[in-house]
């Protein structure tokens, strides 16, 4: 059960669609069911990270105040697998790297930009755009006007909320 003082972090993996995240009954799970599963929630922080193809048509639909919102592309392209690091997907396999300090091979990232020995969600997907090298764009929202942003992401403006924010 969730109250106004706990923070989510939501994370989507798989195949996605022009219409939604791609569910394992056949249907699409649309931004707007999306958007009205996260309204019914009483929460501080929600931090979303999707990885599916099409991902970036969520941010217009799930935005909102202390909403932070990762996707590894754009609304009208795909995600990819990663080209060199194994069977991840890119834009994740970097984010995971900058928050654990770490790839899954145990070689140290430093995403940490302002030295403060943490990783922003700001920090990390900077981190993951400028290291994603596949056909895709990442976006970032965390403001309340819905409009996704590619790297660099300053910490002010959209990425005020991002860079207080913490896996």
């Amino acid at each position: 059960r969730m109250t106004s003082k706990d923070h989510l972090f939501i994370y989507t993996t798989n195949h996605g669609s022009p219409t939604g995240l791609c569910m394992y009954d056949d249907a699409d799970l649309t931004p707007s069911q999306f958007d009205t599963m996260l309204d019914s929630l009483s929460y501080d922080r929600i931090i979303v990270v999707m990885e599916q193809c099409f991902s970036g048509s969520f941010i217009a639909q799930i935005y909102g105040t202390n909403r932070i919102i990762l996707t590894a592309c754009s609304s009208s392209e795909g995600s990819w697998s990663c080209d060199t690091e194994g069977s991840y997907d890119e834009f994740v396999y970097h984010f995971m790297s900058a928050v654990d300090f770490q790839t899954p091979d145990g070689v140290a990232v430093d995403a940490d930009t302002n030295d403060d020995g943490k990783v922003s969600m700001v920090e990390a997907f900077n981190y993951a755009s400028t290291h994603d090298s596949r056909a895709e764009h990442p976006y970032y929202n965390d403001d309340t006007n819905g409009v996704g942003h590619m790297a660099p992401i300053p910490n002010g403006g959209d990425g005020t909320v991002g860079s207080t924010a913490f896996l």
